[in-house]
């Protein structure tokens, strides 16, 4: 029996910015939720059981402005497609554009002397618009479900995910953690809208006490 691990010695950030054709812009960093599933992952992972471990960022998009729910630790793939159906939209689902990398973190105080010590965990990828992308649900426009990511889409959210179980579409991914994308504009949330010839490049870091 593998124990469950404590969420509470985890904590995650992401750093997203808009890249092209090695520019970016609008840097940004936001903190993100741990889901309750992330801490049975965590444990099992420890335990040597690799199979729903981080492999995926996902992007959930709509083409108009909506207000999606505030996040939960609750969160499954079947929440997260039933938010993207409400609002009209859907996620784009890619695979770590790179081998995720490991290190060390310190935390200092003002006479140099540290603080905390943790490992941290770091993934990276990258949006893809147009159909080239994999979706998350339907984007043949025959369902409630939004086409392919373009420009002028709106992000609401980035969401870590492992593997769940293959061929069930409810099941599908297992959702670790999450982030709200808005933006806070006097005291009112703006989500960012998807730039022209720009895609979303996130570094999603974890650290573990």
């Amino acid at each position: 029996m593998t124990d469950t691990y404590d969420t509470s010695r985890a904590h995650g950030r992401i750093r997203a910015r808009w890249v092209s054709d090695g520019f970016e812009k609008d840097s940004f960093e936001v903190h993100n939720t741990m889901s309750y599933a992330a801490a049975d992952v965590l444990a099992a992972a420890y335990g040597g059981d690799a199979s729903r471990i981080p492999k995926y960022i996902g992007y959930l998009y709509a083409g108009d402005d909506k207000v999606p729910p505030p996040i939960t630790r609750d969160m499954t793939w079947k929440s997260v497609k039933q938010i993207a159906k409400d609002i009209g939209g859907n996620i784009q689902v890619n695979r770590f554009s790179r081998k995720p990398s490991t290190y060390v973190s310190e935390i200092v105080d003002s006479n140099d002397q540290p603080l905390y010590t943790g490992n941290v965990v770091e993934f990276h990828a990258v949006s893809r618009s147009g159909v080239d992308g994999e979706y998350g649900a339907d984007i043949s426009g025959m369902s409630n479900f939004a086409g392919p990511l373009h420009s002028g889409d709106t992000i609401y959210r980035a969401i870590l995910l492992g593997d769940g179980i293959p061929c069930d579409d409810e099941n599908k991914y297992t959702v670790l953690a999450m982030v709200d994308m808005a933006k806070d504009i006097g005291g009112s949330k703006t989500y960012r809208k998807k730039p022209d010839n720009y895609e979303l490049a996130i570094d999603w870091r974890v650290t573990f006490e």
